[in-house]
């Protein structure tokens, strides 16, 4: 009996295949894309010649006497110390080469999985005793009764801690509204309409009562965002507050970051709270608390808030990071101790990732929106059985008999694939307009991994065989999906992180641990990507890529050498000939004060005590265009400074 037969006898009678694993056949690692029927799946002991790619097949009837292979050159032999196998590879022609590394071992290798294999094995022999301590202390609890209730208890334990999160607030003004990190009064540029209309009233003597989720800091401005002559961008919008976050802020600062700004919760659990609309204020000052920064505006604005601090609040914790660690107790809890199937732990992972992030970590909207959730469900389920038959059955079958490493190599992996988010807005969010540096740099991380992962993946594939089945596959999907579907007019390909782990899923159908943690970390990319955005599309019009970012268009350009027209009036070229602009929409201190095709604005009977900050753009059929940069305009002396080029 050999080393790998003495290990799997060990291996059986302390930690036996389940029930499950037992109908699952294993088809050939050189077929990862054959018939997704079972019954096409040979056994797992046996690896015909017929199964293997044409290119790999071994020669029929070698012989002794066969011909050596042909030599590009005969001038210099070969040093004899040189390894035979190097030294044959190098005596044939480049392409040839190419095509005899790429095609690999001949026969293909079966890879023998990870259990029981170590290295070194001196020091690290020791997990297989405790993995076989561990199998043997849970044997009685995989009774499929047991299984059941626990299954049971998680599912019921989840919806109460879901209930209390979003459900269950209230306070001592009554019941809260629900609001987003991003919640404000005001829209940016001329969202708010004419003089700000659509967005009043201004000022109100009945309290706002709102509730907040946790983890605000999070979220950020994804394109710059003008405040006065600032451009703020990639942090949350907060103007004013006050040295000591008492003070006012202006109306379009996001309400639950600026609460916590204040000190009115922690964004860490999030809350509820009330505030007043006080209307117009000057002078926003700026300050720095509690982790978030706020923004100076030195001039007026006609709509503000300012909060309640004496609001009392009940059950108003945004309970997502309990949820966090139930789940990550009950996901261990049911790798190690029940040890269920390759199959129940699939779909465990498949539910387990799904409604977590729908229900805790990234909901749609406040509160989570369960219509859209399980309209968006069943067709996950259906791409993750997909999954299961290209990828995870040639590689999570092979852990059954190890449940301590299925748990650190499946569960961690997927998990630091779903919280991503978490950790701040992805800086690869848009690699389009003004791309931040941090995004460069994330970019060329990414990049970097993926071809370290790629290389050993191509490792492995040489050992089976498999190098040329998937270059097939994938030069026939990029040649025969990819580029029609990019060749679209007005469509742009946009490759959403649900998407590159589809990408990237078949190339981990290999029974390694490397695969296994690259199974778990895409398929966390792939069920936050869906859970959160649904199964966006792979093609967008330009128009909602952008979303708020400049468009591009031509810019307007104000007229004067440093001084007002009479002291007060604003001016500005003409419209462009031959274009199609038909008129201006001017903004100042960022709220929309003309519209209409005139080329200049009277600022008689407007404070002379504080500076304006004008902005200008052309208009087509009462839509706008890119506005400019900030302009900004003394009234006392009369004096202008022109923007600074580029949109805002």
């Amino acid at each position: 009996m050999n080393a790998t037969e003495t290990r799997n006898s060990r291996g059986q009678g302390s930690c036996e295949r389940s029930t499950m694993a037992d109908d699952i056949e294993r088809a050939p690692l050189s077929e990862p894309f054959s018939s997704l029927s079972p019954s096409t799946a040979p056994s797992s002991n046996t690896r015909h010649a017929s199964s293997l790619p044409s290119d790999d097949k071994p020669p029929l009837s070698p012989t002794p006497s066969s011909a050596p292979p042909p030599s590009h050159s005969t001038d210099t032999p070969l040093h004899p110390s040189i390894p035979a196998p190097i030294r044959t590879l190098l005596s044939r022609p480049p392409l040839a080469r190419i095509i005899s590394f790429l095609r690999g071992a001949v026969p293909p290798e079966r890879l023998p999985g990870p259990e029981g294999v170590y290295w070194p094995a001196r020091y690290l022999g020791w997990i297989d005793r405790v993995e076989n301590t561990v199998c043997r202390w849970t044997r009685p609890c995989r009774h499929p009764a047991l299984m059941l209730v626990f299954w049971t208890g998680w599912i019921i334990g989840v919806a109460f801690l879901a209930k209390a999160s979003w459900w269950d607030a209230s306070t001592s003004l009554g019941d809260p509204t629900l609001t987003t990190c991003i919640a404000s009064f005001w829209q940016r540029n001329d969202g708010c309409g004419l003089n700000g209309t659509s967005c009043g009233p201004f000022s109100s003597s009945d309290p706002y009562v709102f509730r907040c989720p946790a983890s605000c800091a999070a979220t950020s401005l994804s394109n710059q965002r003008p405040v006065g002559p600032l451009e703020v961008n990639s942090v949350p919008l907060l103007v004013g507050g006050g040295e000591d976050g008492k003070g006012v802020y202006r109306a379009d600062s996001w309400i639950c970051p600026s609460f916590v700004h204040a000190g009115g919760m922690s964004d860490r659990w999030g809350g509820c709270g009330s505030l007043r609309l006080v209307g117009e204020h000057t002078n926003y000052t700026s300050s720095t608390l509690n982790g978030f920064t706020s923004y100076p505006f030195p001039s007026a604005f006609p709509s503000s808030y300012v909060f309640d601090m004496d609001t009392s609040s009940f059950r108003c914790a945004d309970l997502r990071w309990p949820t966090l660690g139930f789940n990550i107790a009950m996901s261990v809890i049911a790798a190690v101790v029940f040890r269920p199937g390759p199959l129940v732990f699939f779909w465990t992972l498949i539910c387990l990732g799904f409604w977590h992030v729908t229900l805790a970590s990234e909901p749609r909207d406040i509160p989570p929106p369960l219509e859209e959730a399980f309209k968006t469900f069943l067709p996950c389920l259906f791409v993750s059985y997909a999954l299961y038959r290209i990828a995870f059955r040639f590689c999570l079958p092979f852990f059954t008999r190890v449940p301590l490493e299925r748990a650190l190599w499946y569960l961690a992996p997927m998990w630091i694939g779903l919280m991503l988010p978490e950790f701040g807005n992805s800086p690869l969010d848009r690699l389009y307009g003004d791309i931040p540096p941090r995004a460069i740099v994330a970019l060329v991380i990414i990049i970097l991994v993926i071809v370290v992962v790629v290389i050993n993946q191509i490792r492995v594939m040489r050992k089976t065989g498999t190098v040329f089945l998937y270059l097939r596959w994938y030069f026939a999907f990029g040649l025969f999906v990819i580029m029609p579907l990019c060749l679209l007019p007005g469509l742009h390909f946009r490759l959403h992180h649900y998407i590159l782990a589809l990408l990237l899923l078949p190339l981990t159908a290999f029974p390694t641990r490397i695969s296994a943690i690259c199974q778990a970390f895409l398929l966390g990319l792939f069920l936050e990507g869906v859970a959160r955005w649904d199964f966006d599309s792979i093609l967008q019009t330009w128009g909602s890529l952008l979303r708020d970012a400049a468009l591009g268009t031509d810019l307007p350009s104000f007229v004067g050498d440093g001084s007002l027209g009479n002291g007060t009036v604003l001016q500005w070229a003409g419209l462009p000939e031959g274009g199609s602009w038909d008129g201006f929409a001017l903004i100042i201190n960022d709220v929309l004060r003309y519209t209409g095709n005139a080329t200049s604005f009277d600022l008689a009977g407007w404070s002379d005590a504080v500076p304006w900050f004008a902005r200008l753009a052309y208009q087509q059929a009462g839509t706008s265009g890119d506005f400019t940069r900030a302009a900004t305009v003394w009234l006392g002396n009369g004096t202008f400074m022109p923007p600074l080029p580029g949109p805002s």
